[in-house]
């Protein structure tokens, strides 16, 4: 885990300064996404990695669409599967070795892999909006 310096999701709230002009308190974002503030501060604190979907909101919340990509590749499955080396905030997209070419590859091989599992599996007990994302995604 990150001991050595702040997470990316407390670096989000941080840069909110830059983002929104002045920096959001964990009590103003946990109110925003929403979550318990005690929630807020295990994510900072790395006691919990948030969701996706709560990755998604601090980063929308924060305006820090960086967030997204750090967190799907240090901690997602899927985001380590096909992007083993994390994102690193601040660094060129080569340094990263993230090329359009590359991330193009990658999510095409994505949709295949999200085709081939969606045949392969029964999603009866999914949410219609699971069902609707997977179609989107596999046509």
């Amino acid at each position: 885990m990150e001991n050595n310096y702040e997470s990316i999701y407390k670096i989000s709230r941080k840069n909110t300064r830059k983002t929104l002009g002045y920096v959001l308190t964990q009590e103003e974002l946990a109110e925003l996404i929403p979550v318990s503030i005690d929630s807020l501060r295990d994510y900072e604190q790395l006691r919990t990695i948030p969701s996706n979907l709560m990755a998604l909101r601090i980063s929308e919340v924060c305006k820090d669409p960086e967030l997204i990509l750090e967190h799907w590749t240090r901690y997602d499955p899927i985001g380590k599967h096909y992007f083993p080396e994390p994102y690193v905030r601040g660094n060129s997209l080569l340094k990263n070795a993230v090329s359009i070419e590359m991330l193009s590859e990658k999510l095409v091989a994505m949709k295949n892999d999200l085709k081939i599992a969606a045949m392969d599996e029964n999603f009866e007990n999914e949410s219609p909006d699971f069902l609707i994302q997977l179609k989107s995604v596999c046509v």
